[in-house]
């Protein structure tokens, strides 16, 4: 299993997951689950805020 997946399933689990991603993380998360997991029954987001050129931090909210 690669990092997106790890992420992707712990967000899945618990919706007080975050974490720092690299960029290319980030483009991997995208692509696999289009920003939005499901969780505890709820729909959360991603939110990426950029900390450096190659860096970011996440977390998830609550979707609409």
């Amino acid at each position: 299993m690669n990092e997106a997946n790890r992420i992707i399933n712990n967000c899945a689990r618990s919706p007080i997951w975050h974490g720092s991603v690299t960029a290319d993380e980030v483009d991997e998360i995208m692509a696999i689950c289009g920003g939005e997991v499901l969780c505890c029954g709820c729909l959360r987001k991603f939110v990426f805020e950029k900390v450096t050129e190659k860096s970011y931090t996440f977390k998830t909210v609550k979707g609409g």
